[in-house]
């Protein structure tokens, strides 16, 4: 995550990332960080059991590069939104608010612009 953040419950779903700190239009939210973020081989997903599959389905994507990415921070947590307040930049790999977010709203993104694992 780029900005000051908290994990907590969503009237979205479950838990939902939020905001510690005003973010502004067009600044970056979230960039995968491969020192950071997790890169999983897809054939050896299968191999995992249940439980990590299951935390692999929920939590990875595969991103514009065609990496499946387990992200390893709160970004994990952001819920859909079809009005959303976060969208991926033009290079695929860094989520940008798209609109001014006030501390304390959750942030959220269009789960239509991520691959879900589950097609591969």
């Amino acid at each position: 995550m780029l900005v000051q953040c908290r994990i907590q419950p969503s009237s979205i779903e479950g838990l939902g990332c939020f905001a510690a700190q005003d973010i502004v239009l067009g600044q970056s939210v979230w960039t995968f960080d491969p020192r950071f973020d997790v890169v999983l081989d897809p054939k050896v997903i299968p191999t995992f059991p249940p439980n990590i599959r299951a935390a692999i389905d929920r939590y990875a994507f595969i991103d514009d590069q065609e990496r499946v990415v387990f992200c390893a921070d709160e970004g994990k947590y952001f819920n859909h939104a079809d009005d959303p307040n976060t969208r991926k930049d033009p290079s695929g790999t860094t989520w940008i608010a798209c609109r001014f977010i006030k501390a304390g709203e959750e942030i959220t993104c269009d789960y239509g612009e991520l691959k879900p694992v589950d097609i591969i």
